[in-house]
């Protein structure tokens, strides 16, 4: 068994909204996400994806509350 909300499994949720946020994170495996950067990224570059991911995970929060 795996988390999930009653849609979807919870990477998914997370993969959407950081998608649409214009982040790509891997979220092939309902209770996984892959994060990977560029060697060549930049600080800004960080604060955005994690801002992404924030979003998504906030997201994810309310979905299974």
């Amino acid at each position: 068994m795996y988390a999930k909300t009653d849609q979807v499994p919870a990477s998914q949720v997370v993969g959407k909204v950081a998608f649409e946020e214009g982040v790509a994170i891997g979220a092939f495996l309902p209770n996984s996400i892959r994060l990977a950067t560029a060697f060549i990224a930049t600080k800004a570059d960080i604060d955005i994806g994690l801002r992404a991911l924030d979003k998504g995970l906030s997201e994810l929060d309310k979905q299974c509350a």
